[in-house]
């Protein structure tokens, strides 16, 4: 160590280090001397083979220092090593992870001097170079002990490791950035690279990215070239941003061979223009990412022209592009290239015409109606999707659509409208009541609408699509998110091409770059590429066919409805300054009850008497596990047929309960309720089911609740309810069963008889029934305050408005007058028809129902 210390304060008295009597930079000169250091100190120990000292001692000695000079067997030392050491010297070689070539390191595991084999757990030194590290490994021979240099993979002529390159590639393929890179392999507990050595890599490898993107495209113009019949040559163009306003990239796809023929980005920051600005200094010498200077909008129709340029300079001269109209592209490209033609992408064209349908929709409330601007966004879109028209037949259809619509059909021809065939019978299919509009204000609306497609009559004749350029589009942000700003260096083009390779070559393009950067193609990464490659076949299959496409329309169209239903019945939740409105509307309509988002309780009462004005004297429950009873004081005498049945009898004189001749423990009414209610709660979603409790057990326990103010709690408690004799009804005919009373449908059912009307014996045996022999659906559970929303409806009974049967089936299903007077406030024209709808109800009761509200209204 004192040789080093002597040579480094030596350099230090001159202006500049000399080796071998040359003038170089201080950081060479250290590599230089500390090789020379390791040099003699394994000269020395060669020296002193055979004799007796402590072999520790020097292995000490050669693990405090660093040997980064030192080179593996392939490796020329007359080249400078560049790759940047890891700064963080508190990581020793036993931690972490590392990634390790096993053929590679297992051709170096011999000495160099004695060709002793060499093992791991002699390493002295690890010097980490981006995933790739140098390990000093001491020699175990006794009579050796050189200390030798192994490297964990293989590097090119420069001394990068290879698999510092390709974790860029696979940092852009993945869309990282050097941040996310080092949180990645951070978190796998393998040492990252430092983030200079990730960004120099990433300019390294961009010019092979930029190369094959470019010979790609190259191939794909020959292909789309030898797949046109005609002379002529069409592409689609669509330009997306990277972060709006600082960056914009664009492509043009051939439509035969779906591959991207030419790309283009433009981009207005520079990171380093813009460091020093910000910082007030002056902008050093170097290469500016900003190649645009005008504004962001114009990006656009700039990259389009440059394209078409390069194409005819390249001998592919484009005669028709497909484009939207979202700019002015088309118009301004119409001054350069006078003979190209302009086809609208027929995607684009049907999402605008839905957006003006939707924006009429406002002023306009037939618009808002279920399936309305859908069916007049088909009618405008049929026209348009038959291809080889000539303008006039265009224009002419399209003059059909809007008489069509309102129920005039002297210009509908009998090849697209039915109603030629059979004028009594036709319904509009697709319109509410099967009837045409007859808004006179939105038929002229409409008439604007039509009067806008023809003036593009020539777009129109045959539709285009910029679907493949959207997909290319997709890549891009999966490799170039856009809520990052790759846009301000040169990470962008990089990325962009990438996503050019991944379009036009597919998955298997890692190999390629791999192979012009001269790394080895790998063989894993092959094959992933093959696997991937055939399942995006496979899914492009799947995806192409008309079943899929079916059902993708009916899932879409399920999930509209469901969205709607949840908006109806929770109101607007979200919305510019909502919370400020003058009144705010919280309340929610309630749902259909789903038995398996509860569990089920069996419960079941005993009472004074028959009527359900009578005093409940045993409360019993049983959720299969635990049981919950307890005998309640009454405050009228039990009648006979009371007693008699259910063997309970009660003394005023000395206030107790008697069972069967026996005293029992009993309570008073409101601490009896409260225990059954601590009991429930205990539960998540308790469901209440008994024998025959809708029409007895649930009204005299709603009528006990209310007199104790406990019912609002017990309904905010309780789920829902079911009632095992309308179960029985539905499962067993009454010549298979005889009658269906509990105790006799135990005794066919189950095969078993109990002590019946002891509500702790009926509940338990209840169980057994239930969970056996009955099966319970969400059209079988009713709230427990069924009554309660029953009379609410009446009203409307005595007027006509509905059934009683129509009250009590709606109460059933958790409604009160209250909600369905929220969903016609919320949405007169469909709210009362969807909420109802979802419960099987529909047609005349429905329709009396809203011509009732609107009547209540006024």
């Amino acid at each position: 160590m004192a040789d080093v210390n002597k040579c480094q304060s030596k350099s230090s008295t001159s202006d500049k280090p000399r080796v071998k009597g040359k003038f170089v930079k201080k950081g060479t000169a250290s590599r230089s001397n500390r090789l020379k250091y390791f040099n003699k100190v394994n000269y020395d120990l060669s020296k002193t083979r055979g004799t007796e000292h402590s072999y520790s001692r020097e292995a000490d000695d050669c693990y405090n220092y660093s040997q980064t000079a030192d080179h593996d067997v392939y490796y020329d030392a007359n080249i400078a090593l560049v790759e940047t050491v890891a700064e963080d010297s508190d990581i020793s070689w036993r931690d972490g992870r590392r990634i390790v070539e096993l053929k590679h390191m297992a051709d170096q595991m011999f000495c160099v001097k004695c060709s002793h084999p060499l093992h791991l757990s002699h390493i002295v030194d690890e010097k980490i170079s981006g995933l790739g590290s140098f390990l000093h490994i001491q020699c175990p021979s006794p009579q050796c002990l050189y200390i030798n240099t192994v490297t964990t993979g293989k590097r090119n002529e420069k001394g990068v490791f290879d698999i510092n390159n390709k974790a860029t590639i696979a940092m852009i393929h993945s869309g990282m950035g050097p941040t996310h890179l080092q949180n990645f392999l951070a978190a796998c507990n393998i040492p990252p690279p430092n983030q200079s050595t990730i960004i120099r890599r990433e300019k390294e490898m961009s010019k092979s990215l930029l190369s094959q993107a470019k010979q790609s495209c190259d191939r794909a113009r020959d292909k789309e070239k030898n797949s046109t019949e005609s002379t002529s040559m069409e592409a689609s163009f669509d330009a997306a941003w990277q972060t709006r306003g600082s960056g914009c990239h664009s492509s043009m796809i051939g439509p035969n061979t779906d591959k991207v023929i030419d790309f283009d980005y433009r981009t207005r920051l520079c990171s380093i223009c813009t460091h020093h600005f910000s910082r007030r200094e002056t902008v050093p010498a170097h290469v500016c990412n900003s190649n645009w200077e005008g504004s962001s909008k114009a990006m656009e129709s700039d990259m389009a022209s440059s394209m078409l340029r390069r194409l005819k300079d390249d001998g592919f001269e484009i005669s028709a592009i497909h484009a939207d109209n979202d700019s002015t592209t088309a118009a301004r490209l119409k001054a350069e290239f006078q003979s190209l033609e302009k086809r609208c992408d027929k995607n684009h064209l049907k999402k605008n015409i839905t957006k003006q349908l939707y924006s009429l929709s406002k002023s306009h409330k037939q618009l808002k109606q279920e399936g309305v601007i859908c069916y007049i966004t088909k009618c405008y879109m049929h026209p348009l999707s038959i291809k080889r028209q000539s303008e006039e037949e265009v224009g002419r259809k399209l003059d059909m659509v809007v008489p069509h619509i309102f129920g005039d059909h002297n210009l509908c021809s009998t090849s697209w409208c039915a109603y030629h065939r059979n004028p009594k019978s036709y319904r509009m299919k697709y319109l509410p009541d099967g009837k045409p509009l007859n808004d006179e204000m939105l038929r002229e609306a409409l008439n604007r609408i039509t009067l806008s497609l023809k003036r593009i009559l020539p777009q129109l004749v045959c539709l285009g699509s910029t679907q493949s350029n959207e997909n290319f589009n997709n890549m891009v942000a999966s490799k170039a998110p856009k809520n990052r700003a790759y846009g301000r260096t040169t990470s962008l083009a990089s990325r962009v091409s990438a996503a050019v390779l991944q379009k036009n070559e597919g998955y298997t393009y890692i190999s390629q770059v791999n192979e012009d950067a001269l790394l080895s193609p790998g063989v894993v990464s092959k094959l992933h590429g093959i696997r991937m490659d055939k399942k995006k076949l496979w899914n492009k299959k799947q995806q192409s066919s008309i079943a899929f496409k079916r059902r993708r329309l009916l899932l879409k169209k399920r999930k509209q409805k469901r969205e709607y239903s949840l908006h109806l019945r929770e109101g607007n939740t979200y919305g510019s300054n909502i919370e400020t409105a003058a009144e705010v509307d919280i309340e929610s309509i309630p749902g259909k009850l789903d038995p398996e988002k509860g569990e089920c309780i069996m419960f079941d009462i005993e009472t004074t008497g028959l009527s359900r004005d009578s005093d409940i004297v045993q409360l019993s429950a049983f959720d299969g596990i635990t049981e919950f009873n307890v005998y309640i004081r009454p405050n009228q005498p039990i009648s006979k047929n009371a007693t008699a049945i259910s063997g309970i009898t009660f003394s005023f004189e000395k206030n107790t309960v008697y069972y069967n001749g026996r005293e029992v423990e009993s309570t008073d009414l409101r601490l009896g309720l409260l225990k059954f209610l601590e009991y429930l709660q205990s539960h998540a979603n308790p469901i209440l089911v008994g024998h025959n409790i809708m029409s007895y057990d649930i009204p005299v326990l709603c009528h006990k609740l209310h007199e104790c103010s406990m019912l609002a709690e017990f309904i905010q408690c309780v789920y829902g309810c079911a009632d095992t004799l309308k179960l029985a009804h539905k499962l067993y005919k009454k010549e298979d069963v005889g009658n269906y009373k509990q105790s006799n449908l135990v005794n066919i059912l189950l095969g078993k008889s109990y002590a019946a009307h002891n509500s702790l014996e009926d509940v338990k045996i209840l169980h057994e029934l239930f969970t056996k022999k009955l099966t319970c659906h969400s059209e079988d559970l009713f709230p427990f305050h069924i009554h309660i929303l029953q009379k609410s409806f009446k009203t409307m009974v005595e007027k006509k408005a509905m059934s009683v049967a129509t009250s009590r089936k709606i109460a059933g299903s958790g409604l009160g007058f209250r909600h369905i007077m929220l969903a016609h406030k919320r949405d007169e024209l469909s709210g009362v028809k969807t909420l109802l709808g979802e419960h099987g109800m529909k047609g005349k009761v429905v329709s009396k129902m809203i011509e009732y509200l609107k009547a209540h209204e006024e």
